[in-house]
């Protein structure tokens, strides 16, 4: 996937962005481009310390948290209805989350 054929802005979304494999791609990905970044996940602290890297290697990235537990069909929906609101259009739509053993399913 080149990036350079999108638009000026893209918008992307990590489900799951505040560790691991979410976390690390966030991150790669606004060092090379202009993006505005949706960050969904729990980790409300985390998510501040990727928004501080951020915007350290990329000053016009726009980073905005979701914080949402998106094991829950509602905050799924939740969470669409709040970038819908605000976005014409996603670009990128990254899911990397994780799963707990004996978690709870709804």
């Amino acid at each position: 996937m080149n990036l350079t054929t999108y638009g000026h802005c893209l918008v992307a979304v990590f489900v799951g962005g505040t560790s691991g494999i979410g976390d690390s791609t966030a991150r790669a990905f606004a060092q090379h481009r202009l993006f505005r970044i949706y960050l969904v996940g729990r980790n409300k602290e985390q998510a501040s310390k990727i928004s501080q890297d951020i915007h350290g290697h990329n000053l016009h990235a726009d980073m905005i948290f979701l914080n949402k537990d998106v094991s829950r069909l509602r905050a799924v929906d939740e969470v669409c209805q709040e970038i819908k609101v605000k976005e014409k259009e996603v670009d990128l739509l990254f899911l990397s989350t994780g799963i707990s053993k004996g978690g709870e399913f709804e």
